[in-house]
């Protein structure tokens, strides 16, 4: 009978890691689908897509405050993409470069 309630124990533990695993999943995903700053809000991108920062010919449409933003804002997301920190930003400034020149 304890060998019994042992192993019910066990896979009852089992069970209670596999769900506070799926509820972290679940939370991710929720903190993600809210716009987490880390990954941008959704009014940022439809901003975006209303007021591009470059018209057809290549002038830039935007004031150069909010051109700037854009600028830091895409080289933190490559800084992080290529492994780069704060204090060690080539990482991110090579994938960026390697990436424009070959699209």
């Amino acid at each position: 009978m304890k060998a019994k309630c042992q192993m019910l124990d066990e896979k009852v533990e089992k069970i209670v890691k596999e769900v506070e695993g799926l509820q972290e999943v679940k939370d991710e995903l929720d903190q993600e689908a809210r716009g987490s700053p880390e990954h941008g809000s959704n009014s940022t991108e439809k901003s975006r897509w209303r007021i591009p920062t470059y018209s057809l010919d290549g002038k830039v449409t935007v004031s150069a405050a909010l051109a700037r933003k854009r600028r830091k804002a895409t080289f933190e997301a490559a800084r992080k993409i290529h492994g780069g920190k704060v204090e060690l930003s080539t990482p991110g400034a090579i994938g960026l470069i390697d990436t424009a020149l070959d699209k």
